[in-house]
């Protein structure tokens, strides 16, 4: 997997990184940043469905009782409305609220520059996740999942999130001229 892309100007206090990962037969610069990829996954019933029939033991280990019809319905409101949130405070170039919504992935990302991030729903025992990386006060979103579990290791779709997020902090930590990547948002 590669960074092929960011999403956003050099102005911007939120982007989204464009990843490539070569084995999924999609041409480098064709896959959808990561921002872009969650508001399609989110907002899509049969991917959610499917994902909740696949991990439908660890949504029961969480003490979870509704059916899965209403957890895919939680979730796809849930996950677009956090969504919405993050996207607004951009837009007003709220630095403060990004602050106060993103917190550290883990203890020794508090004082790191740059750390990984998170951010989660509102909703009690919120599963809707959003992982970025924040350098020099700009959030990157490097992508999103839904978190079913107390740690992101022994889960693949949340240890590929984790590695997107090393590889992207790797990629900002090399002697690395940011605005070759920068691609402005088409309006």
């Amino acid at each position: 997997m590669e960074v092929v892309g960011i999403f956003g100007t050099e102005e911007d206090i939120l982007c989204s990184v464009q990843f490539h990962d070569p084995k999924s037969g999609i041409e480098a610069g064709e896959a959808p940043d990561a921002l872009s990829q969650l508001y399609n996954e989110w907002n899509d019933p049969q991917y959610l469905r499917t994902f909740f029939k696949e991990y439908e033991k660890d949504f029961r280990n969480q003490g979870r009782t509704e059916p899965l019809r209403k957890a895919v319905t939680n979730a796809r409101k849930e996950g677009i409305k956090l969504l919405k949130s993050i996207n607004e405070l951009a837009i007003n170039h709220s630095a403060k609220g990004l602050e106060n919504l993103f917190k550290p992935l883990a203890d020794d990302d508090e004082e790191n520059d740059p750390s990984r991030i998170k951010a989660y729903g509102d909703e009690y025992k919120s599963y809707m996740r959003v992982y970025a990386v924040k350098h020099n006060d700009v959030y990157y979103i490097t992508g999103g999942a839904i978190k079913l579990t107390q740690k992101m290791q022994g889960r693949p779709h949340l240890e590929e999130e984790l590695h997107k997020m090393n590889l992207f902090r790797e990629f900002l930590e090399g002697d690395v001229e940011l605005l070759e990547y920068y691609i402005e948002p088409e309006e």
